[in-house]
């Protein structure tokens, strides 16, 4: 369920009162000055915490709890990074030696940190107020591709902002000013309106029919564009996009063409029910809300499967001795049998296998002395047009036996194929030709 979320805004917490000349202090001891110093720089981090002092509102939005999770862990994470580099700043006011004990002052200068501070705080605002910018351009330019990555750059530096706002503004007087643009709500807003005006279409190559494993006759083409807040339909060329079948499995991954056009050539593969190609939005580096919302927008084009379709293998396996093997090849007929595939010897394209021998190992026991064999049989799917290799399959045996030869052809005989999954490897093999 979604839900409003609320950005906690972070301050900082001195729980101890600076020394004079605005300084922060810390006194250590140790038996070395090294651990003396450790000592007082830990006092000095000690005297600075970080808690959550109230939870405001910045944007209600609908978005959903790992958002929340998300943004609200990166923020305290800068909040420990700073925290730690503000250590980098500390100097030591006295040291000395009492008693073979190091006794160590150390102080950190507020004016000092303060304007290091501001000079990044000044940096890394500007950067992300110079993204946003880019980012509204782009939009009015209407090219949401280019706007979502400005806006997702400058969404990157916010977490790190707010955090050193945090202690700027607990050390100084008065509070550091960030516009309302660059705030984790109004960003989030703009990246979602975005991402959900990306759009797709299927324009033609819909319910088209072909045999198992064959291409559809004509290419799926569809039309990739931005809705516009005026119902229109943006064009949007060269944009990133992901084809895949109704089953997930990827087909191929491209751009719009210069009309915002992708034309898709695919095959008729049988995948229970989900006879559909789809195309979505190119995975991009966004949070995982925005991906979801991202994935959601798709279309899709449905085919049908020739019920004649079946797709004709011949079968060349060979076994131990590199001869065909009759008995091996029934056995990969037998995972082949309620396939897409039959076998025949008039098949486009060949099964060939091989026996392999992984290890053979000899194994001493109160009953004497055995052999365990590893052997593996490897599958190549060739076109017998140019003899190319479009994929392999494995499946493994093992067997055990009082001498070497027995244990091997015990491993032969024990080899069991999985047939649905040399049956989707195939379609996957060809699926890709």
């Amino acid at each position: 369920m979604k839900k409003h979320i609320f950005i906690a805004i972070f301050t900082l917490l001195l729980l101890a009162t600076a020394g004079a000349n605005n300084y922060i202090y810390g006194e250590g001891q140790g038996k070395s000055y090294d651990e003396a110093f450790a000592d007082a720089q830990a006092k000095i981090a000690q005297q600075i915490s970080v808690r959550v002092e109230s939870v405001t509102e910045l944007n209600a939005l609908d978005i959903e709890e790992d958002a929340k999770h998300s943004y609200r862990e990166s923020i305290e994470r800068n909040i420990k990074l700073t925290v730690d580099e503000s250590l980098n700043g500390i100097e030591v006011i006295s040291k000395k030696v009492k008693k073979k004990v190091h006794e160590v002052k150390l102080g950190l200068d507020k004016t000092k940190y303060l304007a290091s501070l501001r000079s990044e705080l000044d940096e890394k605002k500007n950067a992300a107020r110079n993204l946003v910018d880019n980012a509204e351009e782009f939009v009015s330019q209407g090219k949401p591709l280019f706007a979502i990555d400005s806006y997702t750059d400058a969404q990157s530096y916010l977490p790190e902002l707010y955090a050193k706002k945090a202690f700027y503004d607990s050390l100084s007087d008065h509070p550091y000013f960030i516009w309302h643009e660059l705030n984790v709500g109004t960003i989030d807003a703009a990246l979602r309106d975005l991402i959900g005006r990306v759009s797709f279409e299927m324009i033609s190559g819909g319910d088209q029919e072909a045999e198992q494993g064959m291409r559809l006759p004509e290419p799926i083409v569809f039309f990739v564009y931005y809705a516009s807040s005026d119902g229109g339909k943006i064009p949007l060329s060269g944009y990133p996009v992901h084809i895949s079948y109704g089953d997930g499995s990827s087909l191929e991954s491209g751009q719009s063409d210069e009309k915002g056009y992708y034309k898709a050539a695919a095959r008729a593969m049988e995948l229970e029910g989900m006879n559909k190609i789809v195309i979505r939005s190119k995975a991009r580096d966004l949070p995982t809300h925005l991906s979801r919302l991202s994935q959601s927008r798709f279309a899709e084009a449905f085919y049908e499967v020739a019920e004649v379709g079946k797709i004709e293998l011949s079968l060349n396996i060979k076994g131990q001795w590199d001869r065909r093997d009759e008995r091996l090849e029934n056995i990969v007929a037998r995972a082949l049998s309620g396939s897409a595939f039959q076998v025949s010897d008039y098949g486009r394209y060949e099964l060939e296998g091989r026996i392999v021998e992984d290890d053979v190992k000899s194994l001493d026991s109160f009953a004497g002395s055995s052999y365990i064999a590893n052997v593996r049989l490897e599958l190549f799917l060739v076109r017998k047009s140019d003899g190319k290799k479009l994929g392999s399959f494995s499946a493994k045996g093992t067997g055990n036996a009082k001498n070497q030869s027995d244990a091997i052809l015990q491993a032969v005989n024990k080899i069991k194929i999985d047939s649905r999954k040399l049956n989707s490897n195939l379609q996957d093999f060809l699926r890709h030709e």
